[in-house]
């Protein structure tokens, strides 16, 4: 990911020990959450023929993280 960047977090809590910490959205609520999405996306990337593809990547220290378990579990070549 670039430096400044925008994101925004995609997981949120919806249960804690078995319990509802907010309430959930009706099926209405959901759809027109969906649709905005999608509508917030650029045209290029939503265009059927041709789409661009949707840049994504991994926070830095999680792409460390996966860097080092792939290095740790890499085989031995003996020379």
């Amino acid at each position: 990911m670039h430096p400044g960047a925008p994101f925004r977090d995609l997981l949120t809590s919806v249960l804690r020990q078995g319990r509802l910490v907010q309430p959930l959205p009706t099926l209405a609520e959901s759809r027109a959450h969906a649709r905005q999405e999608v509508a917030s996306l650029d045209p290029s990337i939503r265009r059927y023929l041709n789409p661009h593809t949707y840049p994504v990547g991994l926070e830095q220290s999680l792409h460390e993280f996966r860097t080092q378990l792939m290095l740790e579990k890499r085989p031995v070549r003996l020379a």
